[in-house]
């Protein structure tokens, strides 16, 4: 448990099953805002059985630097660049993509532990 200089808040409220709340982050002030039910696997769009989605990780996908990729189908305002790879984490689906860790670097050195810094090894 962090109990002192924490680098983000999470709120999580207690939902019964089924109820619609939508979890966000706000990069910002550094919240998540998730729910009861945010920890478990689920179909994000009923009319595509084999993919699901856990928002705990995809919410945790935005403090790493990592944008939203849905469509406007699910509720976006755009179709951005990668709206068509549903199977993605930061899209519907729970798969992670290369892409995500561009920015990794530069939120862990900026923003993580002041005066500590990381240099990833390319392999």
């Amino acid at each position: 448990w962090v109990t002192s200089n924490e680098h983000w808040t999470v709120n999580v409220t207690k939902v019964k099953p089924g109820t619609n709340f939508r979890s966000n982050t706000k990069i910002n002030n550094r919240t998540l805002y998730l729910t009861t039910e945010d920890t478990f696997n689920r179909f994000i769009d009923p009319n595509i059985p084999n993919i699901k989605q856990n928002t705990v990780k995809h919410e945790f996908g935005h403090t790493i630097g990592a944008d939203d990729e849905y469509g406007m189908k699910y509720g976006a305002k755009y179709n951005g660049l990668y709206y068509k790879d549903i199977r993605a984490l930061m899209n519907i689906g729970d798969e992670l993509r290369t892409r995500y860790f561009y920015n990794l670097k530069n939120i862990i050195n900026d923003n993580m532990i002041l005066g500590v810094g990381f240099t990833p090894l390319a392999k």
